[in-house]
């Protein structure tokens, strides 16, 4: 099955933010290493949502292209959309296309929750161990 051309619109327009001026690093003279002003500039222009948007569920930051609400319009594109179910006492974020937990969000990465197959097929597609 081919990914539609949806997919790679959401692709490329999310790695074209990737690609969006960062700003610029001031050194001053303080006991502060280089390393760590980048790191705190970056983070902070980083771990920022939308106007108007919420940007935490429970502990998990969820920063822009990222959104909290499907259909909120605080998201790049749907396939962003966070889902925030508040329904137990620690709030869990759940990606809106699937049931796929979101663990973290960093600049890198987007870590989910995933279950591994217990199913096993041959090559001709015949069920070889079952699960």
């Amino acid at each position: 099955m081919r990914p539609s051309f949806n997919i790679y619109l959401h692709v490329l327009l999310f790695l074209s933010w990737l690609l969006l001026p960062q700003p610029t690093l001031v050194i001053s003279t303080t006991t502060t290493t280089a390393a760590a002003a980048v790191d705190a500039i970056t983070n902070k222009t980083f771990f920022i949502a939308k106007p108007g948007c919420q940007l935490e569920c429970g502990k998990l930051t969820v920063p822009y292209p990222f959104g909290i609400g499907v259909g909120s319009n605080c998201s790049i594109a749907r396939g962003f959309d966070i889902n925030c179910n508040t329904s137990s006492d620690s709030p869990k974020a759940f990606i809106s296309t699937g049931n796929v937990e979101v663990i973290s969000i960093s600049q890198t990465q987007v870590r989910v929750r995933n279950y591994v197959a217990r199913a096993c097929y041959n090559e001709a597609g015949d069920l070889t161990e079952p699960s």
